[in-house]
């Protein structure tokens, strides 16, 4: 039995909702200097603003392999977002850190986070935005092709 657009009201609004805000994202980044990130550079960047993170340490958070952690990381290294260092304690040990250019991405990535947030607020209240967050989180987690944040690599 096949279900009709009228029918599925909800998926369609997540997936327009999902698309416009990785669009107007883009948007905003391209305007800030920062046209050649992808969408699948998510997956990594997110997991360095603390510090060095061991090459190793990021293929399991990912669920990717070990050799598509690596390229990933070669091609933000390419792009001046990462570089690879040896450990303090084992230079043997490679640890990816974020660049004065990672840095710089992250913080614009930040402003339009904020700015998205006010226009929300602004538009339809604190209490709606923080209810279609929860609801929102809710929808990922109970998604049954949800697999993870290295999703996007695997097709990248």
């Amino acid at each position: 039995m096949s279900i009709l657009p009228a029918e599925r009201p909800l998926a369609d609004a997540i997936l327009a909702a999902g698309l416009a805000v990785s669009d107007d994202r883009a948007s905003r980044l391209e305007r800030a200097g920062f046209a050649d990130v992808r969408a699948t550079d998510w997956a990594i960047l997110r997991l360095l603003p603390h510090g060095g993170v061991p090459v190793s340490h990021l293929a399991r958070p990912l669920e990717i392999t070990q050799q598509a952690t690596s390229k990933a990381i070669r091609s933000l290294e390419h792009r001046d977002y990462v570089t690879r260092l040896g450990a303090l304690d084992d230079n043997r040990v490679r640890e990816v850190w974020l660049t004065a250019r990672g840095w710089a991405l992250l913080a614009a990535a930040d402003r339009w986070a904020g700015d998205h947030h006010a226009r929300a607020v602004d538009r339809w209240g604190l209490h709606d935005v923080r209810r279609a967050a929860t609801l929102l989180t809710g929808v990922v987690a109970a998604s049954a092709r949800y697999s993870g944040p290295g999703r996007n690599l695997r097709s990248g």
